[in-house]
Parts: C-alpha cells; sequence; structure tokens
C-alpha cells in the first residue's frame, strides 16, 4: 500500500499551528508559554488541556492523551493515521507525495475521506436540481420564498438544495463511476435492500439542509417534507424531517447544526442561542442571530452542551412555547447545570415558535429578547408550578425537591446559594428555612447518590501525585526524559545502557529498552514518524514526557550520573550474587565443578574484576554527542 513520504509528513507537522487545528474543539486562553483550555475528550469543569506551539504537541491530564497534531485528530475524528495526514494536507493545502516500494505511488483511498467526498457531491447533486430551471424546481423555491419567508442569499450560503422525486437514480450513477459500493452504502443517503446491487434514495422530494461538522464540511443531510412533492410512496413520506443515519463520519449526539458558523461568532456575543430544529436556526442567522444552533431532531444531549461549553460558559435556550418545549427545555436545565453553564430562557407567548416569532424581523439582537427572558430558577418553578404561588403546598414542595436535585451536583458553593437565595424570593419562603431544607436534602442524598439519565460515565481522574512523583525520582524516568529532550544523547547511551542494568519492577523499563533500541538499530526517525515503531500506548507516554519542562541545566552531566548509578547497582548486584559454590556458569551453557581452592580463587579473581569495573563506570564525552 503507498504510504506518504516523510518529507511530506515533516512538512506539515513543522508547518501547521497546532493552536489553529485544536482551537476548532477548544477555546484555548494564553497562560504563558502554553494554552490552556478545557478537555476535548472528557467531560470536565477545571481546565486540564495544554497545548505547547512551541513543541507541536497537546497534553490532557484529564484522559491522559498527548501528542502530536496527527494524534489529536486522530483521537478526535476517528483518523488512522495516513489519513489525519491527507486531512491537514487538504485542509492547508500542502501538497503530498506518496512512496511504494521507494518508488511514487497513487495515494490511497480511505474511508473517512470517500464519505466525506460522497457528501459533497450529494450536495453539489442536490444544488443542481433546486438551480434546475423545471417547474418543479419553481415550486420547491416558492415555498422557500414565499412560504417559509427566506431569501435566496441564505439559501446559497447554506447550500440548500432539493432531492427529486422520481427514483432514477442519477445520484447514485454519478456515485458508482467514482466511489465503491461497499462506501455508497455506508454513506447514509440510500436505503440498502435485499439485493446488494439495489440501493433506494433516503431523501425523495424533500428541501435538503446540508448539516457539517465543526470544520465545515458535510457530513449528513436533513430532509424536510414537500407538500405535493414528497411521493406518498416514500418510506418517511409520514414524517416532516428526516435527517441521515448515525455513519462513520456523523454522530448525531456530538453534532449541533450551525456550530461551524456561530463558533466564529460567539467571542463577540459570548451566548450561544439554542434552539429546536436546523429552519429554526437558519431563521435565526436571517436575521443577525448567528450564534443559533440546534440539535439532530433527537433532543439535546450533554455531549452537544459539552461541546459549546468549550466555546462559551452562556447559553439561552429559545425552544418551542409547547408543552413539548417545555420538557425539552427542563431537560436542558439539567444538562447545562451539570455542565456548570450559565443558562437562560427565552419565553415566547403561547402558539409562537422562533420561526414565527422573528420572520417579520429584518434583524434581532439578544438585547431584543432581553425582555421574553427569565433565569433557570424562575422557569423551572414556572414550569413546575402552572398555578404559580396559588399552588398548594404539596405542589411547592415537590417542586422544590425536583430544583435541589437539580442544584445538588454543583460543585460551587456560591452559585449554590445564589440560586437558592433567588428561589426563596421567587417563592416568598424565609431564606433560612430554604436552606434548612435544601441541606437535609443533601444529606440525605450523600447516602444515595441521584444518578441522571443525562449524565456520563466517562470521567477520568487525574494523575496520582504520589505515582509521578515517584516516576521523577526513578533513573529510567530521567534517561528517558533525557533522550526525549536532548535526542543526541539517545544513540550514544544506546550503545553503552545493558537491558540487565534497567530494574523490570520499574514503569518505565519496557518503553526505556524500547526507545534505546531504535537508536541501537538506526530506526529513530524523528516525531514525525513516532507511530511507526511504537504503539498509541507509547507514544502517548513519550509526547506526555515531552510536555513536561526540560529541567536539565547539564544534560550530559546528568546522562552520566545515570549511567554511573545504573551500573553502580547491577555490579553491586552481581556482586551479591557471587557465593562459594562447587559449580560456577563460566560461560553462557557451560559449567565446572572447581576444587575448594580454585572455587576461592575464582571468587577473588571475579570479585576484583567487578570492582575494577565499579571504579570504572562507562562515561559519555562531547565527542560521544557530536558523532
Amino acid at each position: 500500500m503507498p504510504i506518504i513520504s516523510r518529507e511530506s509528513i515533516e512538512n506539515i507537522r513543522q508547518n501547521v499551528d497546532i493552536c489553529d487545528v485544536v482551537s476548532t474543539y477548544v477555546q484555548l486562553k494564553r497562560i504563558g508559554a502554553r494554552w490552556r483550555g478545557l478537555s476535548p475528550f472528557n467531560q470536565e469543569k477545571t481546565p486540564s488541556f495544554f497545548v505547547l506551539p512551541e513543541k507541536k504537541i497537546f497534553k490532557c491530564f484529564s484522559s491522559g492523551h498527548a501528542g502530536d497534531v496527527f494524534r489529536f485528530l486522530q483521537l478526535k475524528e476517528n483518523f488512522n493515521f495516513q489519513e489525519a495526514v491527507e486531512w491537514l494536507s487538504q485542509r492547508y493545502h500542502f501538497p503530498l507525495r506518496y512512496e511504494e516500494n521507494g518508488h511514487s505511488a497513487r495515494p490511497p483511498e480511505n474511508d473517512s475521506k470517500a464519505l466525506l467526498d460522497i457528501h459533497q457531491l450529494a450536495e453539489t447533486f442536490f444544488k443542481e436540481c433546486w438551480n434546475a430551471s423545471s417547474v418543479l424546481a419553481g415550486r420547491v423555491k416558492d415555498y422557500w420564498l414565499k412560504e417559509r419567508a427566506f431569501s435566496f442569499e441564505l439559501a446559497e450560503h447554506y447550500g440548500i438544495g432539493f432531492a427529486p422525486p422520481d427514483d432514477s437514480g442519477e445520484l447514485l450513477q454519478r456515485l458508482r463511476k467514482i466511489f465503491t459500493q461497499e462506501a455508497i452504502s455506508h454513506s447514509g443517503l440510500f436505503y440498502p435492500s435485499r439485493t446488494e446491487s439495489v440501493l433506494w434514495p433516503r431523501f425523495r422530494g424533500r428541501l435538503m439542509i446540508p448539516i457539517r461538522d465543526i470544520h465545515g464540511r458535510t457530513i449528513a443531510f436533513a430532509g424536510r417534507q414537500l407538500e405535493g412533492i414528497t411521493p406518498a410512496q416514500d418510506p418517511a413520506y409520514e414524517s416532516k424531517y428526516i435527517n441521515s443515519p448515525q455513519t462513520p463520519i456523523f454522530r448525531k449526539a456530538e453534532i449541533l447544526f450551525g456550530l461551524d458558523q456561530a463558533r466564529q461568532h460567539i467571542q463577540k456575543d459570548e451566548v450561544f442561542l439554542l434552539v429546536e430544529g436546523q429552519l429554526d436556526a437558519l431563521r435565526c442567522h436571517s436575521v443577525g442571530l448567528l450564534t443559533a444552533v440546534a440539535p439532530q431532531g433527537t433532543g439535546v444531549t450533554d455531549m452537544q452542551l459539552h461541546h459549546l461549553r468549550r466555546y462559551s460558559p452562556s447559553l439561552r435556550c429559545f425552544l418551542d412555547s409547547d408543552e413539548a418545549g417545555q420538557k425539552a427545555a427542563m431537560r436542558v436545565l439539567e444538562m447545562a447545570l451539570k455542565e456548570e453553564m450559565e443558562i437562560r430562557f427565552i419565553l415566547l407567548p403561547k402558539g409562537q415558535d422562533p420561526d414565527l416569532f422573528l420572520r417579520d424581523k429584518s434583524h434581532a439582537s439578544l438585547k431584543d429578547l432581553e425582555s421574553l427572558t427569565c433565569s433557570a430558577m424562575a422557569f423551572a418553578l414556572q414550569h413546575l408550578l402552572p398555578q404559580g404561588m396559588t399552588s398548594g403546598i404539596h405542589e411547592k414542595e415537590r417542586a422544590l425537591q425536583t430544583i435541589f436535585k437539580l442544584i445538588v451536583p454543583l460543585s460551587s458553593i456560591i452559585i449554590r446559594e445564589a440560586y437558592l437565595q433567588e428561589i426563596s424570593q421567587l417563592m416568598a419562603i424565609d431564606y433560612r428555612s430554604v436552606l434548612g431544607d435544601f441541606e437535609h436534602f443533601e444529606n440525605q442524598t450523600r447516602l444515595t447518590p441521584i444518578v441522571s439519565i443525562h449524565s456520563s460515565d466517562h470521567l477520568h481522574a487525574l494523575p496520582n501525585t504520589t505515582e509521578v512523583n515517584d516516576k521523577i525520582h526513578s533513573i529510567t524516568y530521567d534517561l528517558l526524559s533525557l533522550i526525549i529532550h536532548h535526542e543526541t544523547l539517545g544513540a550514544p547511551l544506546a550503545r553503552i545502557v545493558e537491558k540487565a542494568w534497567l530494574d523490570e519492577k520499574d514503569s518505565h523499563h519496557a518503553l526505556l529498552w524500547h526507545l534505546l533500541e531504535n537508536f541501537r538499530e538506526g530506526t529513530w526517525y524523528g516525531w514525525d514518524h513516532l507511530n511507526e515503531s511504537f504503539s498509541p500506548q507509547e507514544c502517548e507516554q513519550l509526547y506526555t514526557l515531552l510536555a513536561t519542562s526540560d529541567f536539565f541545566d547539564n544534560p550530559l552531566g546528568t546522562a552520566n550520573l545515570c549511567l554511573r548509578k545504573l551500573h553502580k547497582d547491577h555490579i553491586q548486584k552481581m556482586m551479591k550474587e557471587i557465593i562459594p559454590s562447587k559449580c560456577h556458569f563460566l560461560a553462557k551453557g557451560e559449567e565446572k565443578i572447581l576444587s575448594h581452592e580454585e572455587d576461592i580463587e575464582y571468587l577473588i579473581r571475579k570479585k576484583m574484576d567487578l570492582r575494577h569495573l565499579l571504579q570504572n563506570p562507562p562515561q559519555l564525552s562531547p565527542h560521544d554527542i557530536s558523532q
């Protein structure tokens, strides 16, 4: 299989800004020479993710992951190494050279790239159908312009298209000229049939809305039913909206429609606007509410809110005013509080939804909606007590218990007390009484922890401090760190250090020996080809070491101290093992029976040899490093 040349990989690694790539997923803040943010791999409230641009690596203390820009994309996008390199080459316009047995070769095809290319071709096809001069295309555009009151400029900007109602298979024919049957089947654009060669289009007679990932790549579609155009024989005819199914590049629970656009404006507005569906988000964007996002028709998930939290801690929930919309808002409230987001709710009059409310506005801002906005606790009480303060005492008690469940998981005492004070004021109950009931509730829940269906169980503990300190005092750890930060020490150390010198009980023993073997055999090609010789776990260990500070003022001197210590420990261990015996192993596989006099003489000679070695430990010179 053709592989990417080392020169191409190194060119990308040296010239692509890792902060630019990572900031697509994480809101980074500069801390000295490093950048810090919330972990993109785990849900956390205290930032433990660092990017070190001068070393072109990242380290996540929450998950333990570490690596370069390629490793980051492998973890976030589920790419293999080659796919990560190809993605970066396409994103940043770096040419790639492929090799096969030392000769140039054509680039191979990979699944993720094929699926992305399929969706790009499908989007082009749907836009062609939209722009056609046919009567059918005219009716679709009338629906967009007159019934939905959207502009053609908005359609162009968001890639709106039209899936024809017939099953002529034109899209499938185009795809088969380029892609394999397997890739087309995995795209989600077609229904599989009992006969593998027959595929039916999933979207027929529908307005097509591209769903894009954080990078703006089309990874799925939402299809809106069109009255009189969507065919009655369509399997999903009764559904007003249908979305692409789960695919290798489309994970519904993680994707928010419009986030690729909204995140570009969040630093200015600092507040995300959460709406119910794709067209609601498009309505918001059309009137200037550019931070609007929407889930994928399956309700909001904690992972989606976690993605938003990386960019901004503030959220405005702008859902429908009907009962279903308000229940959904309560679920969002619970998840937002667990993410420790500052959430407020925009409440519309009964019978209105965001699309209808904003339709007549040519421009809007969050300030324009301020009069309709209420706090998290005010919304919760309004939902839990439809009759307001005229509700009975038992209803109020049940409402309080429900709100206490939302507040208990919060780690900030200040935030909890602020919520409790607000509840006290809203319900006209003495604060000390509310606080007393809350503390009683909290004491009870300590014995029976509350588990929400929205909570995540994928949290990882921070590294154990004692374990880290033990590693720092290990000779093996110091040698690893020396080689990682000063690669010129690798080859000379590899020529001297013997495996028997290393302590097999040391957790870094195997990694150090593997690293020395690479230097000894001439297969250490640098950080850009780490994955060729080391496992993913070993790579993360090495990158973690690289992420630590270089604390060696005198690397050569420290290397010699480590060598003397290893050598001394090994010699002393051998001396302890020398005991009188009638049988001695003189060489590998050879043994000889000695007389008592010969035995004593042998032991004395052996100890003298070991003492001589002890007094003359191996040592590196500046000349060794310069070679």
